[in-house]
């Protein structure tokens, strides 16, 4: 089985309150910098909704921008209860693991929570950078320790889909939320099965590493209520009406389109906007469309929410964005 380096981690950066203690709670981002604002924005959403509890967030990543970096100075700053503590990783052991346009090498860094933080804590909730918290975490962080994971069950369709992919006899569950025991995910050497069983079926696995961690923890895991997860795809048809969440939600998971998106155009982009406007990146604004397929949900947005007018123009730049591009591709052949 392959085994991890010894210095996985190559420095950290403190932000905040230095003289923390095991009242502190810890919470774990494993991203790239592309990613920090959602991060940023979310951490903002955990501390707005628990005042009382004191927190530690650290952020796994290769490297960060100094704009990004002065960005989370000022979140610690602003909150008394929080800690950030960026971790700079060597990731090279991922570099010839897959990738995609949707997940690039940082969501390996899940893989990466008990090995860096094992000296620290006992218990950690990993969290990934497309969740919004709306509420409280007491119940969540009141639980006794896991055996070695707290999860939630992925959606029941997706989940069935990925269960007979995988040939699995247990739930496929969604690794966006994380409870995890840390010594026993150590004991278990859960990190070495998972990384080995991603390089042993690399193409094989549409989800990479949290088809890989499904596979491993089959029958190891404690599922908790879907309030702790709660999957929001809005380029699945059962959601283009819905009017909200589950009044008892903790955590909102924007999969597929993200609430950073102008196109994203649904009333629970809201919750994310919310924290959004509260956060050190209230001044950036949302990724406008580029590509004609962007473009076309932009209208398509637009024209869900009650804006026609709108909708119209967008659907005219998609359009002639697609005749354009279509155009150039037969030009370069």
């Amino acid at each position: 089985m392959i085994n991890f380096p010894v210095e996985i981690e190559k420095s950290v950066l403190l932000f905040g309150e230095k003289n923390y203690n095991k009242q502190h709670f810890h919470m774990v981002y494993g991203v790239d910098d592309n990613y920090v604002k959602a991060a940023g924005i979310s951490i903002i959403s955990i501390l707005v909704n628990n005042p009382t509890i004191d927190f530690i967030f650290h952020i796994f990543i290769e490297s960060i921008s100094d704009d990004n970096l002065k960005r989370l100075r000022k979140v610690a700053e602003e909150h008394t209860n929080a800690i950030i503590k960026i971790h700079y990783i060597d990731a090279s052991i991922f570099n010839n693991l897959p990738t995609t346009e949707q997940f690039t090498k940082a969501t390996y860094n899940r893989f990466l929570v008990s090995k860096v933080i094992k000296n620290e804590t006992d218990r950690a909730v990993y969290v990934d950078a497309d969740i919004i918290c709306i509420s409280s975490l007491e119940e969540l962080l009141e639980m006794p320790l896991p055996k070695i994971a707290y999860v939630v069950p992925d959606l029941e369709e997706f989940a069935i889909l990925q269960q007979n992919r995988l040939r699995m006899k247990e739930d496929y569950w969604n690794a966006g939320v994380m409870y995890i025991n840390i010594k026993a995910w150590e004991e278990n050497k859960i990190s070495e099965q998972a990384l080995q069983y991603s390089i042993d079926n690399i193409g094989k696995l549409d989800f990479l590493d949290q088809d890989a961690l499904n596979k491993v923890l089959e029958g190891k895991v404690t599922f908790l209520a879907r309030k702790y997860d709660y999957i929001f795809d809005i380029k699945r048809t059962q959601f283009r009406d819905a009017l909200g969440v589950p009044s008892d939600t903790v955590f909102i998971h924007y999969t597929g389109y993200k609430p950073w998106q102008a196109w994203y155009c649904h009333d629970v982009q809201e919750y994310f906007l919310s924290y959004y406007k509260l956060s050190p990146w209230k001044d950036i604004s949302l990724q406008q469309p580029c590509t004609y397929r962007e473009m076309k949900e932009m209208a398509k947005g637009l024209r869900r929410v009650g804006q026609p007018l709108s909708s119209v123009y967008w659907y005219i730049k998609y359009i002639c964005k697609k005749i354009t591009t279509k155009y150039l591709a037969i030009e370069n052949r």
